[in-house]
């Protein structure tokens, strides 16, 4: 799947679920964040301003989705969805049925 098709999936399943467009863009900006993050991990290491970042993006997903009844999940694994979203209709779209997976 194409990353494009992947982002507008999350933002159709995520918009099914009462979550604003602006909200779906923000998670996925500091989700990609992560990513990247996961990923310098695995091949290099992380700095103490890794660490920092990959908290604080951790810190605004948490906030961004508490009011709408969304739960993140942190998995810090690059080769999967670093973010997976547990939304109230219990809709999945992950192998382990965590959520929704953030692209």
């Amino acid at each position: 799947m194409s990353e494009l098709k992947a982002r507008q999936e999350f933002i159709a399943l995520m918009a099914t679920e009462g979550v604003p467009l602006d909200v779906s863009l923000k998670v996925m900006r500091y989700a990609t964040t992560m990513q990247r993050i996961a990923e310098k991990e695995c091949n290099e290491g992380l700095t103490p301003d890794d660490r920092e970042k990959d908290d604080w993006c951790e810190g605004k997903i948490t906030d961004l989705l508490k009011p709408l009844k969304c739960t993140p999940v942190f998995n810090g694994d690059p080769r999967g969805a670093v973010v997976k979203i547990k939304v109230p209709s219990g809709h999945t779209d992950d192998w382990g049925q965590t959520g929704i997976c953030v692209p």
